[in-house]
């Protein structure tokens, strides 16, 4: 979505597959919109605390609390982000084993209690076939809650700043778009 709004994104995951996913799905959209899509892909696995953290405007992270040791990387991980100069960092979950674990890091890593919490939002699926492994077999629409949880660098404890409201409620392109000078995802 960013990248459609003229924004450099950068996809990334442990396994080549899901970044094949992403190489088409870019350059088909990018035929669709008739325009290039500046989507890049990399491999990075959250856990190897060895692999250099790609610079980042906004972060975006989605589905990826299915274990309690990812949990606590990626906690780690977006508080590096909020200290190396990230401005947003978003994270998307549907209630996941390893939801307790990575807050419990937010907060052991610096993160404010009151900031280190979900907001749920309703939506749907899409309603359309996927594989068994990522939902069940019926490609009706249905309703599900999504946790989605939003940290600037604000929400540090000894930051110096005030916490923003933890980020609960904000837009993720319109708060890139403000923080980059009207221009949506710019950098992101």
């Amino acid at each position: 979505a960013a990248a459609s709004v003229g924004a450099t994104a950068l996809a990334t995951d442990y396994r080549p597959e899901p970044l094949e996913l992403i190489e088409r799905a870019t350059a088909s959209n990018s035929e669709r919109l008739g325009k290039a899509l500046a989507v890049t892909t990399s491999i990075f696995d959250i856990c190897d605390e060895a692999a250099t953290l790609p610079p980042a405007d906004v972060v975006a992270a989605a589905d990826v609390l299915y274990f309690a040791s990812t949990g606590r990387a990626l906690a780690r991980r977006c508080v590096q982000a909020l200290r190396s100069g990230t401005r947003l960092v978003v994270i998307g979950d549907c209630d996941r084993p390893g939801r307790g674990a990575f807050l419990e890091e937010l907060v052991a890593e610096g993160v404010s209690p009151s900031a280190a919490r979900f907001q749920d939002v309703s939506g749907w699926t899409a309603g359309t076939a996927r594989n068994d492994l990522v939902a069940p077999d019926d490609s009706a629409p249905r309703a599900v809650s999504v946790g989605v949880l939003k940290l600037h660098a604000a929400d540090l404890e000894g930051s110096g700043a005030g916490l923003e409201g933890g980020g609960v409620g904000r837009d993720p392109l319109q708060e890139a778009s403000r923080l980059r000078g009207g221009r949506a995802g710019e950098g992101v």
